[in-house]
């Protein structure tokens, strides 16, 4: 009686644990595919008109709740099997390592899907089709439902293929449970009744041997022909593939692109809408920076570290024609002239420091009062600057990347309602903990590198 107790409990959490895995893949593509996203996902459906109903849903719920109950007979069955000792199934991974986990579900697939497509055929023959298989084919139209929805005689059918497996080979269990799992997710997006392959996919060299969801679901529609289960190579070796499978397959593929298109064409639209309320503008300006911590190189003969080129390109995203504060995309470039030894390690600098940085800036330009055609500019930002320096002419550069920061104040002057005049003056503090020391007095003036900078620039703004 106690043997019995522990089949049953055995029993019920088989039952359980396939319940959930079924649900739990399932369930998504449903709610996903037929329910929430159903008119999102409209372009994709390969029946365009949709022929199933609720009762054909509780149809196929029905008979999926009675193949997992048979399954887990089976099970049962199998379990007492295996602790006979009447099985080639083991529980350790290590008994014949990963590779061979790995082979053993590939294998398994393969067999499958042999397995599959003759007995799929043979429940096709019409003594047997309208005893068995009839159950099943009444979804002409699947929902991921229809994956386990079988009569208890195609179910056994079904299942006994797991079994010829725990006899055939050694097989872990949890390996077992891999491929169950795998089949069972291929089986769902086959009967999802959606195309979720690209363009392509049943004529690629490699990729055409698997089925799309096109392929099952014109079995559906059909009753016969394309048989396979996850590879094209039975139906074509036996001559079963319908002819117009890729055909019809590209017919589903052109929806979905069209509807691409007229997506991309709508987000575009709307893009230039949103961006006619807002104010883009492009800012450029050219001038002169000096760096600080560079000046720890003693000075010597013909040493000119003094002010070099800067150059600034960028854009200014604002809400409104009104906004106070922009946001910048900006690129900076500056270049400087060294030569020289530095004052405390001694070595001797003759070359270049360039440093090309990218920032986020958010800006705010606030018109006087007295006079609206002038503004003050003030800003704050962050970004990623990339440094070069060449200590001596024939040597290859040094080059790192640090996070920086940026400050700047100045003053606009309005031309027109499109062109303004600017001049700012800031710091731009490429490595930041080294900065922080110079600028507090703390730098001992060992660096050669441009970790400091104060830009003067003028340019202009220029609204789209």
């Amino acid at each position: 009686m106690q043997y019995f107790s522990e089949l049953f409990n055995y029993g019920l959490w088989d039952l359980l644990i396939n319940s959930l895995i079924y649900s739990a893949v399932a369930l998504p593509f449903f709610m996903g595919f037929w329910c929430i996203w159903k008119k999102r996902f409209q372009h994709r459906r390969i029946q365009e008109k949709q022929q199933s109903n609720s009762a054909m849903i509780k149809h196929e719920l029905k008979y999926s709740a009675v193949t997992l109950l048979v399954f887990a007979t089976i099970d049962v069955l199998l379990y007492v099997a295996q602790t006979n000792g009447v099985t080639k199934l083991y529980n350790q991974v290590a008994d014949y390592g990963w590779g061979y986990f790995v082979f053993s579900v590939f294998v398994m697939i393969l067999l499958h899907d042999a397995w599959f497509y003759f007995t799929h055929r043979l429940m096709h023959h019409p003594k047997l089709f309208k005893y068995i298989h009839k159950v099943h084919h009444q979804s002409t139209d699947p929902s991921p439902f229809a994956a386990f929805s079988f009569h208890p005689l195609e179910a056994i059918v079904e299942a006994t293929i797991y079994v010829i497996f725990a006899f055939l080979f050694p097989v872990n269990i949890w390996a077992l449970y891999a491929w169950q799992i795998i089949q069972m997710g291929l089986n769902v997006i086959g009967h999802t009744g959606y195309e979720i392959y690209p363009k392509g996919f049943s004529t690629h060299w490699l990729f055409k041997w698997k089925t799309p969801s096109t392929h099952h679901n014109m079995h559906h529609s059909h009753f016969s022909g394309n048989y396979g289960l996850y590879f094209t190579w039975w139906d074509r070796i036996f001559n079963t593939e319908f002819k117009d499978y890729h055909t019809k397959f590209e017919s589903v593929q052109k929806r979905i692109s069209l509807h691409k298109k007229a997506m991309m064409f709508l987000c575009l639209l709307a893009i230039t809408q949103y961006l006619q309320a807002q104010t883009v503008e492009l800012i450029t300006s050219a001038g002169f920076g000096k760096p600080y911590i560079i000046e720890s190189i003693e000075e010597r003969n013909d040493l000119s570290i003094g002010y070099a080129p800067a150059f600034t390109a960028g854009i200014k995203y604002k809400p409104s024609t009104e906004s106070k504060w922009g946001l910048i995309l900006s690129v900076q470039y500056f270049e400087a002239r060294a030569k020289g030894i530095t004052k405390t390690s001694q070595i001797p600098v003759d070359g270049f420091i360039s440093n090309t940085s990218f920032l986020l800036i958010g800006e705010k330009v606030k018109p006087l009062k007295r006079n609206a055609n002038w503004s003050f500019i003030y800003a704050f930002g962050i970004g990623l600057s990339a440094e070069n320096y060449v200590f001596k002419a024939d040597t290859e550069p040094r080059k790192n990347n640090y996070l920086s920061l940026i400050s700047y104040a100045g003053f606009s002057r309005k031309i027109n309602d499109r062109l303004s005049i600017r001049i700012t003056d800031g710091l731009l503090i490429t490595d930041f903990i080294k900065g922080i020391h110079y600028l507090s007095g703390n730098w001992p003036g060992q660096s050669a590198g441009e970790d400091v900078s104060e830009n003067l620039l003028i340019g202009i703004n220029y609204t789209f």
